[in-house]
């Protein structure tokens, strides 16, 4: 049920802070220059709040759009995008130079086929951060979407070239690599990120579903050379024999679902990453902190 009115944001501040007994601030990102990081909830002052402490609990909450922002980006996680834009546009009317709104909104517009759109946003946030990594991978998943392969590899590699050590950036860009031919190019960055075995074994996912069942079938085989305890990899490789006409070499076991959208659950993405290993989707650039439990009961009984 999406959020009307600021009242139920007031409510819930209320009930934060009589539940914690204060709030404290929690670092923003360099990129966003209104509405930072979350305030943490849960670092209680006292056990149990006195008459007078309660009546001392502001109006509203302090950083409402940061709790608004961290409440899109958990709907946005949990695939459901029509919330999540709902906050982002409320957010970007109230806080127009918030870039993590901005690129949030940009990434449901992305999602939902409407380029010219997303990219309006992607060049009002990339005026007020110019060298965000955040901002050029997203750029890198707008030209993605649109299978613009040069173009998305241009973005991503910007991306990594401003945050080096973020390694989802760098998984992002060796997809794309190899979605554009580019093979070899990608090998260092799968190393690097999910390693070797993970890389081929992704290498042959992208394969399979542009139709190089061949180049499918030499890749799995390269990762389960690397790492033979993958499963996964062995039943695909089933998968892509049985597609060629050929003697599958092991017994056969159903793949679930035969979809190169479900990835397996031993083959990760890098700890940064928001999905696991595969070529399907592109999530959001930079990995954000969880919300806790009682975080995410307080805004489901509040929203």
């Amino acid at each position: 049920m999406p959020i009307s009115s600021l009242t139920r944001w007031t409510n819930l501040g209320l009930l934060c802070c009589l539940a914690t007994g204060c709030v404290t601030g929690r670092g923003a990102t360099a990129s966003n220059e209104e509405g930072g990081g979350l305030k943490s909830l849960l670092q209680p002052k006292v056990s149990q709040a006195s008459y007078e402490e309660i009546e001392e609990v502001p109006a509203k909450p302090k950083d409402e759009y940061a709790l608004r922002l961290k409440f899109a980006e958990w709907m946005e996680d949990a695939g459901d995008n029509k919330r999540a834009e709902e906050q982002y546009r409320d957010i970007v009317k109230a806080k127009p130079k918030n870039v993590s709104a901005l690129l949030g909104l940009a990434r449901m517009d992305i999602l939902a086929g409407r380029y010219p759109s997303a990219e309006e946003g992607l060049h009002r946030a990339e005026r007020l951060a110019k060298n965000s990594p955040d901002v050029a991978a997203t750029y890198g998943q707008f030209h993605a979407a649109q299978k613009d392969w040069d173009k998305a590899i241009e973005a991503y590699n910007k991306a990594v070239q401003n945050d080096p050590d973020n390694d989802d950036y760098r998984y992002q860009l060796a997809l794309t690599m190899v979605r554009a031919g580019r093979i070899e190019a990608s090998l260092p960055h799968f190393a690097a990120t999910v390693g070797d075995a993970a890389g081929h074994y992704n290498i042959g996912l992208i394969l399979r579903e542009n139709g190089d069942l061949a180049g499918a079938e030499e890749h799995l085989q390269l990762a389960l050379r690397k790492r033979p305890d993958l499963e996964d990899a062995k039943q695909w490789l089933v998968e892509v024999r049985r597609e060629q006409g050929k003697p599958t070499g092991l017994a056969p076991r159903a793949v679930a679902n035969a979809a190169v959208q479900n990835a397996p659950a031993n083959v990760v993405a890098p700890a940064s990453a928001s999905t696991a290993a595969h070529p399907g989707r592109y999530p959001r650039p930079a990995a954000r902190p969880e919300l806790t439990a009682q975080q995410r009961e307080q805004l489901s009984n509040q929203l």
